[in-house]
């Protein structure tokens, strides 16, 4: 897989999506700038490990802003909110209502993904 990718000095902006640290850790070991996008659970063991396999990367932890019926884990809260702010940026995921946009600033979300059924202007 990784084969597949060149790396270039002037491509900044690339990043990996994982809920695995194993996964996370052969990303940072070949790619030690970009960003990682870790969506697994979000405690303080695994936050201080993906910390420590991934150092120098630019980490984005996400979490559901809701609950969703195939996640082992909960929704976002403002004391996972804080603990994940320790570590990186704060994603909350999926957003397609704009009545959870209050909710999203409310816990402080550095970026919020939808599935297209948000706009700018709702912002």
């Amino acid at each position: 897989f990784f084969d597949e990718i060149e790396e270039r000095d002037q491509i900044q902006l690339f990043g990996f999506t994982s809920n695995d640290l194993a996964f996370v850790q052969k990303v940072a070991k070949r790619f030690p700038t970009c960003a990682i996008h870790y969506d697994g659970p979000v405690d303080k063991e695994s936050l201080d490990k993906l910390k420590e396999i991934a150092p120098n990367n630019t980490l984005y932890i996400w979490m559901p802003l809701n609950k969703i019926s195939w996640l082992s884990y909960p929704p976002a809260d403002k004391e996972q909110v804080e603990l994940a702010r320790k570590y990186g940026y704060v994603g909350l995921w999926i957003i397609d209502d704009p009545n959870d946009l209050p909710r999203c600033k409310e816990l402080g979300a550095d970026v919020v993904e939808t599935n297209g059924g948000l706009t700018v202007d709702m912002l």
